[in-house]
């Protein structure tokens, strides 16, 4: 509001009466005229216009902020906007959108289903449905399986078994179309291009083919591209051994070969020479015997050293397998985000990386099916340590087993009947 704080009247646990509030691009500052506090945006878990007032949730307690006149709308359109862009931040979104609009979001994941309206932002790799709470969902386009139009709007299918639809998008509705078309085609171009740049020697419909058997960002069953594209298959075990060194053949050995499963994504050049090609992430995923664990060997661009996460796979490993592939996108193959623990993220730093897992529930389910790591200190030790997590016994449910809203993600306790942080009803 021309760079002046907003007034009005605050209603809250610990602060009542007039207040001006400041929006800074990751907190709302209040000022009681006695004493400053500050909501990070962080610890918001939804924003609410209703009855002339705008109501915040956050830390498990509800601020209402009244009496802002004329202004309401324009200090909760505000508010919001600054919201959105704290979270698209945290979803590692650095860029512009091509695309924005409002609409009615309605969206399906195995915690459960949800409707609400908000902001939808289309980026040249994802769609961001962004309702102005705690929901938040990065849809990356290289997951979406199929796209179908509906008479007001469209309904997303994603290969990890969400489905996400939107309507009342009114005349936005055909240019998110179309450029949703352009984006998926760039997309599927550039994974061509990388696969002939991987085997120069492959024809034009090789290279498609082996972008369909291959997508970026996906690990798929080397048996299939064994079976389908043999010199695609010889190209990425290659790479592997060149990458992985003596754990490549290892891991072959302890896990079940059969299906095992291997994963690329284009990174940047590390090199700054304009004629560098790109580099590869790589990850090798096998599952244990039995498929009650997996490894996760991963080797990203430019890191000589790789390193091997297991996790449970709650018996099935083709549901798993769906689930990882998320959970590793979304986390930008940031090794720390796998492995931090809940009291380390607490911490100030990974304010961020709080509202990430909060809006990505495969990243939440991931965590806490994490086993331990093995560290690469010599292949006898590392082969040992790696077969007995393997091997390790799987822990029964108890009753104190963390318990997360299915809304927002956040912990709850045991017989709660509402979630503290976004404050809806728990489905026990």
């Amino acid at each position: 509001m021309n760079g002046e704080p907003y007034e009005g009247q605050l209603t809250s646990p610990g602060l009542n009466g007039p207040v001006k509030l400041t929006i800074g691009d990751d907190a709302l500052i209040l000022d009681n005229a006695q004493d400053l506090s500050v909501l990070p945006c962080a610890g918001i878990s939804a924003i609410q216009l209703q009855d002339y007032a705008v109501h915040i949730m956050a830390a498990g307690q509800r601020f209402v902020i009244s009496r802002l006149g004329q202004a309401c709308q324009w200090f909760y359109d505000e508010l919001a906007a600054a919201y959105n862009r704290c979270v698209l931040r945290a979803l590692f979104i650095d860029k512009a959108p091509l695309l924005t609009t409002t609409g009615a979001i309605e969206f399906h994941e195995s915690q459960g289903g949800w409707t609400e309206s908000g902001q939808i932002a289309l980026f040249d790799d994802c769609l961001c449905v962004l309702p102005p709470d705690s929901r938040a969902r990065r849809l990356p386009l290289a997951f979406i399986t199929a796209i179908e139009r509906q008479p007001y709007g469209l309904t997303f299918i994603l290969s990890s078994g969400e489905t996400c639809q939107l309507a009342h998008l009114g005349y936005d509705l055909a240019p998110l179309e179309r450029q949703l078309d352009t984006c998926r085609r760039a997309l599927g171009e550039k994974t061509r291009t990388a696969r002939q740049q991987m085997i120069p020697q492959f024809s034009p419909s090789q290279a498609l083919q082996a972008a369909k058997l291959l997508p970026e960002g996906l690990a798929v069953p080397l048996s299939g591209l064994q079976a389908a594209l043999p010199a695609l298959a010889q190209a990425v075990q290659d790479l592997a051994s060149s990458r992985l060194a003596w754990s490549w053949p290892l891991i072959q050995k302890v896990g079940d070969q059969d299906q095992l499963c291997v994963g690329l994504k284009e990174t940047a050049p590390a090199s700054d020479d304009s004629e560098a090609q790109p580099d590869q992430h790589l990850w090798v995923v096998a599952p244990g015997r039995g498929e009650q664990t997996a490894a996760v060997e991963l080797a990203l661009a430019g890191d000589e050293a790789a390193a091997t996460y297991v996790y449970r796979t709650d018996g099935s490993f083709t549901r798993f397998l769906p689930l990882l592939n998320r959970a590793f996108e979304a986390a930008g193959f940031r090794r720390e985000l796998l492995a931090l623990t809940e009291q380390e993220l607490m911490q100030g730093q990974y304010a961020a990386y709080r509202m990430l897992i909060e809006r990505t529930p495969a990243l939440l389910e991931l965590r806490r099916r994490y086993i331990g790591r093995v560290v690469h200190a010599n292949p006898a030790s590392w082969e040992n340590g790696l077969r007995k997590l393997l091997a390790a016994p799987m822990p029964a449910a108890k009753d104190s087993d963390p318990v997360f809203c299915s809304c927002c993600g956040g912990r709850l306790s045991s017989q709660a009947a509402f979630c503290g942080q976004c404050g809806r009803p728990v489905r026990h």
